[in-house]
C-alpha cells in the first residue's frame, strides 16, 4: 500500500504566548457575559509570582515548561477570560510606535502605540493595549499619558492582541479636560527650595548623610553623581533611590537603566520603578529608554507631582550608541543618544505652585587605566557637569570618607581630604556649633576623634 502522508507541520506560536491557551484560541471571542466581572490588567501584572502562577493553575491556563514567565501566565489568563465572553481593561503610559510607524496592522486600523506598564519597565509585552491613530488623534494624546481604556480583543493569527475601544480617562481626568492641560515648557518656574529628604530609616548609608550634610538636594535640580568605577556608581544611586522614595511617598522615584548589565536583586518590596532596556538591546532601545523616562517625567510634572529620576550606566549608553553609528569621541556629543539625554535635563525644573522633575545622572570618573574610555568618560563629565547644579563626587575604595567633594546651588563647596572620616571637618569649623542643622546632625554621630590637624573644610568650586 502507499505510504501515509507525513501530518501537516503544528503552526508556530509566536515567544511569550502560552502555547497551549495559543491553540486553544478560537477565532474570535465569545459573546459578552455581563454576569463576568471586568478583569484589569494591571491587576494581574502586579500580582506576585506565587500568586499569579495559583491563579493561573486554579483558571487552568498551561504555560508549557516554564511557568515563571510572567507574560505568559499574564496573557494566558487574559485569553482564557476573554473567550468565556468577559470584558477586559487596560491601562498604562501612552508610548508611540516610533517614526513612520502608524502603518495599517493587517486589516484593522493604524496603531499610533501601545499602553506600556511600570510594572514591565515600559518594556514591550504581549499584552499591552494598541492605541489607534485616529483615537489618538481624536484625544490629542501625547507621548508620556496615563491612559485607562476599555478593550476589544483582536484574534489576529494564533494570538490575538488587544485594542483600545473606548478611554475612560487620560493621567486621571476626563479625556477632553486633559487635553487642556498647559505642557511643561508653558508653565512658570521657580528656583528650586523644597528639600529632598534622604535620610531615613529604610536605607541607612553614611554616604547619602553626608551628601545631604554637605550638598542638599532640591526638588527641580539636576544633578551629577561621578563615581570611581562602574559598580560604586550603580550601587550608590540605587541605594539613593530607595532613600528619596522612602523618605518622599508622594514622589514617583525611576531608577532608568539603559544598557544595564545583569545584576542579582534582593527580591524585596520597593517603591523605586526601574526601567531597564538590556546590555545586548539594539542602541536606540536605550536611546528610546532615556526619552520615555523624559516624557513621563513631564507629564508628571504638568499635573503637579514630583518626579525624581535618576540615571544608571552613563559611559555604558553612550558608548553603545558611538560603536553602533561607527562615531568617533568627539561626535558623540552631537549624535547618538545624546539629544535624548538633553532633553531629560532640560525637563528638570520645579514649577510654580507644585510639580517638579529632579533629574541625577550617575557618571564614572577616568581611571588612566584605557584612553579611550577614559575619553568616553571625560566627555560625558564635560557635558553634563556644566549642566549640574548638584554635584557629588565619591572618594575611591577604601578612603576613610566616602565623598571626595560636593556642591550645592547655593554655591558652598567641599572638598574632603581621602582619610577623613567627617571628624576632621568637624573640627576645622571654627564654631562648629554654627554649622548647619543637617551638618551637626552628621557630626553628632561621629566618635569622639582624636585631635588632628584643622583643615579649610569650605572652597570654591574649581
Amino acid at each position: 500500500p502507499a505510504p501515509s502522508a507525513p501530518p501537516p507541520p503544528a503552526p508556530a506560536v509566536p515567544e511569550g504566548v502560552p502555547p497551549a491557551a495559543a491553540q486553544e484560541s478560537p477565532a474570535a471571542p465569545a459573546p459578552a457575559q455581563p454576569d463576568l466581572p471586568v478583569i484589569r490588567i494591571a491587576d494581574l501584572q502586579s500580582l506576585a509570582p506565587d500568586a499569579l502562577l495559583s491563579l493561573a493553575r486554579e483558571q487552568e491556563v498551561l504555560v508549557g515548561q516554564d511557568p515563571r514567565r510572567r507574560q505568559s501566565l499574564v496573557m494566558g489568563l487574559l485569553l482564557k477570560h476573554v473567550h468565556r465572553g468577559g470584558a477586559v481593561e487596560g491601562e498604562g503610559v501612552f508610548l508611540p510606535s516610533g517614526e513612520g510607524q502608524d502603518a495599517p496592522r493587517g486589516g484593522f486600523r493604524g496603531v499610533a502605540g501601545h499602553l506600556r506598564s511600570f510594572h514591565n519597565g515600559l518594556r514591550p509585552a504581549p499584552e499591552d493595549v494598541a492605541m489607534p491613530a485616529d483615537l489618538r488623534d481624536r484625544l490629542g494624546l501625547r507621548p508620556g499619558d496615563f491612559v485607562v481604556c476599555r478593550t476589544r480583543f483582536l484574534a489576529q493569527g494564533a494570538n490575538g492582541s488587544f485594542e483600545a475601544a473606548d478611554v475612560v480617562s487620560v493621567n486621571g481626568m476626563d479625556p477632553d479636560r486633559s487635553r487642556q492641560t498647559p505642557p511643561l515648557a508653558a508653565l512658570p518656574v521657580d528656583p528650586p527650595s523644597r528639600p529632598v529628604a534622604l535620610r531615613t530609616a529604610a536605607a541607612p548609608s553614611r554616604t547619602l548623610d553626608l551628601a545631604d550634610a554637605l550638598a542638599p538636594l532640591a526638588f527641580g535640580q539636576r544633578g551629577l553623581l561621578v563615581a570611581p568605577d562602574e559598580r560604586t556608581a550603580s550601587e550608590t544611586l540605587s541605594l539613593l533611590a530607595e532613600a528619596i522614595a522612602a523618605a518622599n511617598p508622594a514622589a514617583r522615584t525611576l531608577l532608568v537603566r539603559p544598557a544595564a548589565l545583569p545584576s542579582p536583586t534582593n527580591g524585596g518590596a520597593s517603591a523605586v520603578t526601574v526601567l531597564q532596556s538590556e546590555f545586548d538591546d539594539p542602541p536606540d532601545r536605550h536611546a528610546r529608554l532615556v526619552a520615555d523616562a523624559a516624557e513621563t517625567a513631564r507629564r508628571g510634572a504638568e499635573l503637579g507631582r514630583d518626579v525624581v529620576l535618576l540615571v544608571d550606566g552613563l559611559p555604558r549608553l553612550l558608548g553603545e550608541s558611538a560603536a553602533a553609528l561607527g562615531l568617533t569621541a568627539p561626535r558623540r556629543a552631537e549624535e547618538g543618544v545624546l539629544p535624548a539625554l538633553r532633553r531629560l535635563l532640560a525637563s528638570a525644573r520645579a514649577v510654580r505652585g507644585g510639580g517638579s522633575v529632579t533629574v541625577i545622572v550617575g557618571a564614572v570618573a577616568p581611571s588612566g587605566r584605557c584612553a579611550a574610555l577614559d575619553q568616553l568618560r571625560a566627555g560625558a563629565l564635560e557635558v553634563f557637569g556644566a549642566l549640574a547644579d548638584w554635584f557629588v563626587r565619591l572618594a575611591p575604595a577604601g578612603a576613610a570618607c566616602p565623598i571626595e567633594a560636593a556642591s550645592a546651588r547655593s554655591g558652598a563647596a567641599a572638598r574632603l581630604r581621602p582619610d577623613d572620616d567627617g571628624s576632621a571637618l568637624r573640627d576645622s569649623l571654627s564654631d562648629p556649633t554654627s554649622a548647619p542643622a543637617a551638618l551637626k546632625a552628621f557630626f553628632k554621630r561621629l566618635p569622639a576623634p582624636p585631635a588632628v590637624e584643622a583643615v579649610p573644610a569650605f572652597q570654591t568650586p574649581v
